[in-house]
């Protein structure tokens, strides 16, 4: 259980120190897994039968059925599933949204981080879900493999750990930092446009990537196009930030301008994309209005 933060909005919700007033949110995992899979599924199917359903993160997380595999409807069946969850997922509220991206993001960086990284032993979930110990000791004499309680060993003390020392003792949520970028002609007529060879036919979208270490935005976005497409560019400005827990990434909107000798495309450095092309700005504004580029 994550404790995500207080609404302090609403003033009927708990105080805390005099200072802290709001409705508290939490956010549960209830995924079917381990020693709790019969109670997860009949939770979730106590929760459908009442009306409430659970939001697919994103497109990508729809799993494909038999129906989906027919050659005869997969095309009308798969865009019809993406456009709801495209749907459903653009009416949720900004702020909750909001909750929503922060509950996922934290939710799967615990179950992602079991074991400590420097010793192996498992970790603890502290501060209400926003860190991981590895503590010197446990509660409880273990059975597994890692740390176990032996007749050698009759104390559930755990093995030295170098993150039990210092400033290093706790384990944070990462984010990693990825961008996206609308890149326009050296004479600002055209963007920049690419597609990848498994989405749906005449889909295409602005070019994206991670950041490297010890890169900085502007280098990334930089790189990511010349590698994707071949373009070079010159100005690069960081136009805004969204986040984008999929599952834990920061997704920074930059605008780059291709050099006047830098504008030909070349898909040679990267299999990534399928095409990549060059769309003067009306027909961009026409695809947006009308939903297809015709």
């Amino acid at each position: 259980m994550i404790f995500l933060g207080l609404d302090e909005r609403n003033s009927n919700g708990l105080i805390y120190k005099e200072q802290y007033k709001g409705a508290p949110f939490f956010a549960v995992d209830v995924t079917p897994r381990g020693s709790y899979v019969d109670i997860a599924k009949k939770l979730i199917t106590d929760l459908e039968s009442r009306g409430y359903s659970f939001a697919q993160g994103r497109v990508m997380d729809i799993e494909a059925s038999e129906g989906m595999r027919s050659r005869v409807c997969s095309y009308i069946f798969v865009f019809r599933q993406i456009l709801e969850a495209l749907l459903s997922n653009m009416l949720i509220h900004l702020d909750s949204a909001s909750i929503y991206a922060e509950a996922r993001q934290l939710l799967d960086w615990n179950a992602r981080n079991p074991f400590c990284a420097q010793c192996g032993s498992p970790t603890l979930s502290v501060n209400a879900g926003f860190k991981r110990a590895c503590p010197p000791k446990d509660t409880a004499k273990l059975t597994s493999s890692i740390g176990k309680t032996t007749p050698e060993l009759p104390s559930a003390d755990r093995p030295p750990c170098s993150t039990r020392t210092g400033i290093s003792n706790l384990s944070f949520p990462r984010t990693d930092p990825t961008v996206i970028m609308a890149v326009v002609s050296a004479d600002a007529s055209k963007i920049l446009l690419g597609r990848q060879k498994k989405w749906p036919a005449y889909w295409y979208s602005t070019l994206a990537g991670f950041c490297e270490p010890a890169e900085s935005v502007e280098e990334a976005v930089r790189r990511e196009v010349w590698e994707e497409s071949g373009i070079e560019l010159g100005r690069v400005v960081i136009h805004s930030t969204q986040p984008w827990p999929y599952p834990a990434n920061l997704m920074i909107g930059a605008i780059g301008q291709a050099t006047p000798q830098g504008e030909t495309v070349d898909l040679g450095n990267d299999p990534e994309l399928e095409d990549a092309r060059w769309v003067p700005f009306e027909e961009a504004r026409e695809a947006l209005r009308t939903g297809t580029s015709g």
